[in-house]
């Protein structure tokens, strides 16, 4: 009994059916029962199915080599173009699929299909710093604020939820069970769930 344990040690399950799509179709399973929001569940099978699968989806796992992650991150998704001939995917959205990837591999090691994370030998794409022009945004948000305070303007309140940091799904969200205290000294508005979309319910309201 000994012996058979050690000649097992180091061994891992991968099998000719181990493929990166199989796998992913587990870490998939497993994401969407729970592991992570719906909404990342959402994002990591959107990645999966318009840039990883499409490339790299036939491959075993024991075949993969660093070379595949370079080639697929610096040429074959770098050079994904659309109509127009711009770049489909920049740095960032590169990065994501990349953190997308380390993830289900992470997976494949915990779940014993890998010794180790092959991905780890490849950089993820760097992150790229804004170049955004604060003086010049602040200015355009003052102009909104002031044109839409004008008058009766019907998208008034909607401007000024956005203004206070609310993301989309958040505002769209809101119920008048949010609104506390409207008439009184220290009104709130209370951000207690949002609007998303599950590839099932579809449209409904979470926490």
């Amino acid at each position: 009994a000994f012996v058979s344990g050690e000649a097992k040690r180091g061994k891992t399950r991968l099998s000719a059916k181990t493929t990166v799509k199989s796998l992913f179709e587990e870490w998939d399973r497993n994401n969407k029962a729970g592991a992570v929001s719906s909404t990342m569940a959402w994002k990591y099978e959107r990645y999966f199915e318009n840039h990883i699968l499409p490339h790299i989806g036939d491959r075993r796992l024991d075949s993969l080599r660093e070379e595949d992650f370079l080639t697929l991150f610096n040429l074959t998704l770098a050079q994904k173009v659309d109509k127009s001939g711009k770049p489909l995917l920049q740095a960032k959205s590169r990065r994501n699929i990349y953190m997308a990837l380390s993830g289900c591999l992470k997976y494949a090691v915990r779940q014993g299909y890998l010794n180790s994370n092959p991905l780890e030998a490849v950089k993820a794409p760097a992150k790229q710093a804004p170049k955004d022009d604060i003086d010049s945004v602040l200015a355009d948000g003052r102009k909104v604020l002031a044109a839409v305070q004008k008058g009766n303007n019907p998208d008034e309140a909607r401007w000024l939820l956005a203004f206070l940091g609310l993301r989309r799904g958040e505002r769209l969200g809101l119920s008048w069970a949010n609104i506390r205290d409207l008439d009184g000294e220290d009104p709130k508005l209370v951000i207690q769930q949002q609007l998303a979309w599950d590839k099932g319910p579809g449209l409904h309201l979470k926490p």
